[in-house]
């Protein structure tokens, strides 16, 4: 709540106190920039309340298929806590007019974070999914929180395709800027 509050705050500033934009794609990022950073941060959020669902049940009831499903479902938890948070403060780094031109809000420094994020959630899921080979069946039998464990992967694959989306925006934003230098 209190995310989106300063959020709010921060979005309507920008309209009163707009940043100097150039170009029409820088226009377009502006506007957009807020709604990419809320799917982010909420398929984070999404993500976060269930691998701690799942975890908890985990080690509450001591069911789960192996430790190494269980600490893989950690580590899910672990990267959307960390992608919610990191989100969060680029958001708030990008709308802030004087805030957004320090080098850690850079497009730069976006498509490193946004990249190196990626790459940590396809590995983390990827994980969770080889471990459980029952999650690919078309039924669960035996297999506890099973519907949960598959609402968790295409949580995470939805997480991925975000990211990839925000990617290839970013590196073609770049690339639109480096023609125009020429």
């Amino acid at each position: 709540m209190l995310y989106i509050y300063v959020l709010r705050g921060l979005c309507r500033r920008a309209r009163v106190y707009p940043k100097t934009i150039i170009t029409n794609a820088g226009i377009r990022v502006q506007t957009w920039a807020p709604l990419i950073y809320f799917l982010v941060i909420a398929a984070g959020l999404a993500e976060t309340a269930l691998a701690s669902y799942i975890f908890v049940q985990y080690l509450h009831n001591v069911d789960y298929p192996s430790k190494l499903v269980r600490n893989y479902v950690g580590l899910l938890l672990a990267i959307a806590a960390g992608t919610t948070i990191i989100a969060a403060i680029s958001g708030i780094l990008f709308l802030h007019a004087s805030w957004s031109m320090l080098p850690v809000a850079s497009v730069g420094s976006h498509v490193v974070w946004i990249f190196i994020t990626l790459i940590i959630w396809v590995v983390g899921g990827t994980r969770v999914y080889l471990s459980l080979p029952e999650v690919r069946m078309v039924g669960c039998d035996g297999l506890p929180y099973c519907v949960e464990l598959r609402i968790l992967l295409y949580v995470a694959a939805s997480e991925v395709g975000i990211l990839v989306f925000c990617l290839f925006t970013l590196l073609f934003l770049a690339y639109q800027a480096l023609l125009r230098r020429r």
